[in-house]
């Protein structure tokens, strides 16, 4: 359930925003009780970091790839293209954070991304 939670929270938070997105209507979308959704969540910020953490694991992976490689142009292509990949699967939560710009920056999620962004 937690892979099928998550893609509907995503779904549900670029629809309406994070704000106007309940746990009720998670759990609604899913067709599941609110004790459910709550044996794996229990609040919507846990939900958005992991979100936040599956999307953005390419993004890990590419800077400690990067942090073994030689500093030369070839890597610096390389580290590129990667992003590029990155970026295109994690859309969804880059536009999230797009629309929700002043929530993110009030979560932890804020500082989060910022933090993987520096080490990229």
């Amino acid at each position: 359930m937690p892979q099928r939670l998550l893609a509907a929270a995503t779904r549900l938070f670029a629809e309406q925003g994070y704000e106007k997105t309940s746990l009720r209507e998670i759990a609604e979308r899913l067709d599941v009780t609110k004790a459910a959704l709550y044996y794996h969540f229990k609040t919507k910020e846990e939900i958005l970091v992991s979100i936040f953490e599956d999307l953005s694991r390419p993004i890990e992976d590419l800077i400690e790839w990067g942090r073994r490689q030689p500093h030369s142009l070839e890597t610096k292509q390389e580290i590129i293209r990667r992003y590029s990949a990155a970026l295109m699967e994690a859309a969804p939560l880059f536009r999230f954070m797009q629309e929700n710009q002043a929530t993110i920056r009030e979560l932890r999620i804020g500082d989060m991304f910022k933090t993987k962004m520096l080490g990229l």
